[in-house]
């Protein structure tokens, strides 16, 4: 909570001393005078600037200085604020002797500091009126007693003894000595009590006063010649509150030049204003916008037509003209069939459908696992020149470095992968120098905490499966069950099911498949507006399979697509989708694009480095920011290759020319 003081100028506060000295009764004894209180007004506002309701607690305590020291005297009242917030308090009313007139009497400056309920204390202020009225007090009395106690008294009566006059703690109030001049404000010249010009000048009083620093002729209601700062909020409050019918704009901001105007052999000022105006009153979304007027000379300041939105677009006057801005006949590219305005459209084409190198991967290998998440791309496994890896590496696109880390807790090839609740799972795949060559394991890798964690494993091992998530759960899908270099793969129709947070597979529906050997290996698996497509692959006996078989999850079932046109043998596909487009690469790098919209496939560029080395077993790719990135893979001649290549699809790109 917090003292709302605009009002309050330099240490001036709005403070009476209610200290009205009382004529002395024939009795001296009872020559009683009302406690000196202070009279002090002000408005409280919660911190966040609103002004506050209802009945607070207030403690309000003098001091010797602006900052630090212990208060030399306190008191805590409980006030009613009015509606708007002000209230108004009597200093020393709780106490029986008021405000102790020694606390002003000695001459020195003393400073209030107000605080609400238990909220700090807020700035101190200067008590400059106070002060004199109580030195009045002190004036007027000898030893700190009235007059009244030194009035002859009546002669005791025979055998009586005259009691002393009553001592009074307070006397009447007379005027301050020392010199100054008529409307300036006075202050302290010393520490004996002696009063001289501030550099502050009061001409008018009451609603027309008007307040001047360094200058006798103050124009407004507060003038300052000269610099200022301010440590804190600059506010500009709205002239009013709106109403259904109307809005209210800020108060206004004016910034003036003066010019000579040869007609008139006269100066006229030039007056520029800035003001939050009402935009949208009452709708259901209401807002405001910033504009600046101008006006010269005595004419009323009007709206130029530049102005600034809530969301901070400019709106330019009518007539605006932008430096460079673009010439008729001169053409731009735009992605939209719709020219923007003041344009026409002329052609159409298309950007983009390259490939580039970047960072080759660390440890080169093939079947491995690739997924992208928060913003790296992770690549997992595969088999290299060593044999078959639990290698884990990521790659970063905005660095293009490479880092390794934690390896898989199983080595393994061909397996799949999937992103759940920012965490990777290694799903099944394949260790072909060992007996056991398929592998049911699933392993959890945490990126934070670079830790792996076994998980349950699939219902049934594969390798070649792909992995689509849908729902927060994932679908493994299809794979080899066995591979036999004596009678070749034995690709599977097996869909499972897995729950992450039950950790628990179930069986789910079955591809649809044709023919007597409808399983497909070497699947991916993209997902698109919800539905699953998975990609082959390898068939039966590994003789070419580019089945498409698409999922949805509405009918819990699964329905044959348009097969891929160019399938090479012993084809592992990897893919994935930008833009609703998946793009599909495969053992021979034939590098694919089916659009879920036509369900209809299309060439693409092939990976470059396809131009020198026959790919047998294909890269893995993933999509991050719009862009495929394409990594290892085996030749040929069966060396193993890291490189690593990212793809720009081609977006549609239109001609517009200026009219």
């Amino acid at each position: 909570m917090m003292l709302r003081s605009g009002w309050i100028v330099v240490g001036l506060l709005s403070l009476s001393l209610s200290m009205a000295a009382q004529t002395a009764s024939s009795s001296p004894a009872s020559a009683q005078l009302p406690p000196p209180l202070i009279q002090f007004s002000n408005v409280a506002t919660d911190e966040g600037g609103n002004s506050m309701s209802g009945v607070v607690s207030i403690t309000f305590s003098l001091y010797t200085g602006q900052r630090g020291g212990e208060a030399v005297w306190t008191e805590t009242q409980k006030l009613q604020l009015d509606a708007t917030g002000h209230y108004s308090a009597q200093l020393g009313i709780t106490k029986t002797n008021g405000i102790p007139a020694w606390l002003f009497t000695s001459g020195v400056a003393r400073w209030l500091g107000v605080r609400i309920g238990d909220q700090v204390e807020q700035a101190r202020v200067l008590l400059v009126s106070v002060p004199y009225a109580l030195k009045a007090g002190d004036a007027a009395t000898l030893g700190g007693l009235p007059p009244s106690a030194f009035v002859l008294a009546a002669p005791p009566a025979a055998g009586v003894v005259a009691e002393p006059a009553a001592r009074v703690t307070s006397g009447a109030i007379s005027n301050v000595g020392g010199t100054g001049t008529t409307d300036f404000i006075p202050l302290w010249t010393d520490s004996a009590g002696d009063l001289g010009n501030s550099v502050m000048f009061q001409s008018g009083s009451g609603s027309t006063a008007k307040v001047g620093i360094n200058t006798t002729t103050p124009a407004s209601t507060l003038d300052v010649k000269g610099g200022g700062t301010i440590r804190g909020e600059l506010s500009l409050p709205s002239t009013g509150t709106a109403i259904a019918t109307k809005g209210a704009n800020s108060q206004p901001l004016d910034l003036a030049a003066s010019a000579f105007s040869s007609s008139t052999s006269k100066a006229v000022t030039q007056t520029f204003q800035w003001q939050a105006e009402p935009v949208a009153n009452n709708t259901s979304s209401p807002s405001a916008t910033l504009n600046l007027l101008f006006g010269s000379g005595s004419n009323k300041q009007a709206e130029t037509g530049l102005s600034i939105s809530s969301a901070g677009q400019i709106n330019f006057a009518a007539g605006q003209t932008v430096p460079g801005a673009v010439p008729s006949g001169a053409m731009i590219l735009g992605s939209s069939p719709t020219a923007p305005a003041g344009y026409t459209t002329v052609g159409a084409g298309s950007l983009g459908g390259g490939w580039s190198a970047s960072a080759p991967l660390p440890t080169p290998r093939n079947g491995v696992a690739v997924v992208a998440l928060n913003g790296l791309i992770y690549v997992i496994g595969g088999q290299g020149t060593t044999g078959v890896l639990n290698t884990l590496e990521v790659y970063n696109p905005a660095t293009n470095t490479w880092t390794e880390l934690s390896p898989m807790p199983t080595a393994r090839t061909d397996l799949a992968a999937a992103v759940v609740n920012g965490e990777i799972y290694a799903i099944g795949g394949g260790n072909f120098t060992q007996n056991n060559n398929t592998l049911a394991n699933v392993e959890m890798y945490d990126p934070p905490s670079n830790t792996w964690t076994v998980k349950a494993p699939l219902l049934t091992a594969r390798y070649g499966l792909g992995a689509a998530v849908l729902n927060g759960e994932i679908y493994a899908i299809a794979g080899d069950v066995f591979f036999s270099s004596a009678i070749g793969s034995i690709p599977s129709t097996v869909v499972e099911i897995y729950n992450p947070t039950t950790n628990t597979w179930s069986t789910g529906p079955t591809l649809a498949g044709s023919g007597n050997n409808p399983g497909i290996t070497g699947v991916a698996a993209p997902v698109v507006n919800g539905s699953i497509y998975a990609i082959g692959g390898v068939g039966a006996g590994s003789l070419p399979n580019g089945t498409l078989e698409i999922f949805n999850s509405g009918s819990n079932t699964w329905s044959i697509g348009t097969s891929r046109p160019s399938v090479s043998n012993g084809a592992f596909v990897s893919a994935d989708v930008v833009s609703g487009n998946i793009y599909s690469v495969d053992a021979a790098g034939t590098f694919q694009v089916y659009n879920t919209t036509s369900n209809a496939w299309t060439a693409a560029a092939a990976l470059p480095t396809v131009t020198s080395n026959s790919i047998i077993t294909g890269p893995g790719i993933v999509a991050l920011n719009g862009f495929l990135y394409a990594v290892g893979s085996e030749s040929l001649s069966g060396v193993t290759q890291g490189f690593t290549e990212i793809y720009a699809p081609p977006y549609p790109t239109y001609i517009y020319v200026k009219n």
